[in-house]
């Protein structure tokens, strides 16, 4: 789950909500950040983390406010990011890319990934309703904090329980969250537990299949030594090649 930003200063102001001004109707972005405010309250998730998920996801700026954020008609394919001006736009963006081959496609306010959640909306339609796709993220960000305990640690879970890759992402989430200190900040070090194996069922068809199998391989590794996962990963990362994406079929 993945989103291009601009420069980091803009992003905090972004996070203070507003009622929008009663002479004109939401925005695109202040309906997706509403959507959040109630999942996020629905959920009982710490205030404003899903919302600075969202805008590192797709915030852009919002020509009704002047500020940076989400979008409800976004996707993203193999790290580009992708805006449209209706929910229609997008949808056919999203079959235009599968027509292709492409599944891994993030999608909506908070870029929800088709391929590892295929079961998340009853419609690709729905993907792009904003009230839709928050309600399933904050789902997905409580349980993962039922996994690791640790908000910042399910916020680095949500976009990869790659260690690297989420903890990385997850820094830039903290970086934005008003409150992370209050909720704590990403540990120094990864306990084997919190850096969570890849799941046997894992789908590795969305990368080049050098890449995928040395992932899986690593992959074995780590459920063999269930306590030497970060050993695993540190003795892996020299050995595997740049992470590449498959080209459509």
């Amino acid at each position: 789950m993945k989103g291009g930003l601009a420069a980091l200063a803009w992003l905090v102001p972004s996070l203070a909500l507003a009622s929008p001004a009663p002479s004109r109707p939401p925005s695109p972005g202040e309906t997706c950040l509403a959507a959040i405010q109630t999942s996020e309250r629905q959920q009982r998730l710490p205030p404003q983390l899903l919302r600075s998920i969202a805008v590192v996801e797709s915030g852009r700026p919002d020509a009704a406010t002047g500020r940076i954020l989400p979008w409800p008609w976004a996707i993203n394919v193999a790290g580009t990011g992708y805006f449209f001006a209706s929910s229609q736009d997008a949808v056919a963006a999203v079959r235009d890319f599968q027509a292709k081959g492409v599944r891994s496609i993030d999608v909506g306010c908070a870029q929800v990934n088709l391929l590892h959640h295929p079961t998340a909306f009853a419609s690709l339609e729905s993907a792009f309703d904003p009230a839709v796709n928050a309600d399933y993220a904050a789902r997905f960000l409580k349980a993962l904090h039922g996994g690791t305990g640790n908000w910042p640690l399910a916020a680095a879970a949500y976009h990869s329980k790659v260690m690297e890759r989420g903890l990385a992402y997850a820094r830039r989430v903290l970086a934005v969250w008003p409150h992370a200190g209050r909720y704590g900040q990403l540990p120094a070090t990864v306990t084997a537990a919190a850096a969570t194996p890849a799941a046997p069922s894992t789908d590795y068809s969305m990368y080049t299949p050098e890449f995928a199998a040395r992932l899986r391989r690593m992959d074995e590794d780590r459920g063999r030594h269930g306590g030497a996962g970060n050993v695993i990963e540190l003795a892996w990362a020299t050995r595997l090649p740049g992470l590449r994406l498959a080209p459509p079929p």
